[in-house]
């Protein structure tokens, strides 16, 4: 068919992406969408989703027609510029990280605290838990 199967992870240790170079599409499940939170599992990673990011945004800007790369996510996001996505989806993350969002509510989910994030505009918007952001800024979690 033509698609090159990716092991993507960050969102899940197992995630998987599909890349079809001549039809221009990326299609990316989880990683990321759109309108919707993005819901990390206790055991996501943030930093192996960062690289998974980078990777995908070489990806397309390697392609030679990349303004035309489109993103199919697996759930609000469907035919949409891939790297105007990527890119502001990883400024929005970074954001989270860097203090710059507002956390938008803090709640206990199975014995686990959890944090949301959310843009003023509700384009992007994050749950998971909190000890996920913590490893990030080197906070020992026990």
């Amino acid at each position: 068919m033509g698609m090159k199967v990716l092991h993507t992870p960050g969102h899940t240790p197992d995630e998987l992406a599909l890349w079809d170079a001549e039809e221009k599409m990326l299609y990316v499940g989880d990683t990321l969408y759109e309108d919707d939170p993005i819901i990390f599992p206790i055991a996501g990673s943030l930093p192996a989703w960062f690289s998974t990011i980078d990777q995908f945004i070489e990806l397309v800007k390697t392609h030679p027609d990349a303004e035309n790369v489109m993103i199919n996510c697996g759930h609000a996001t469907a035919v949409r510029p891939a790297l105007e996505v990527l890119t502001t989806c990883r400024r929005f993350m970074e954001n989270v990280l860097a203090g710059k969002e507002r956390l938008k509510g803090r709640y206990l989910r199975r014995g686990i605290w959890h944090l949301k994030f959310q843009e003023d505009n509700g384009r992007f918007s994050l749950i998971c838990p909190e000890q996920l952001i913590l490893e990030v800024k080197g906070v020992v979690v026990v």
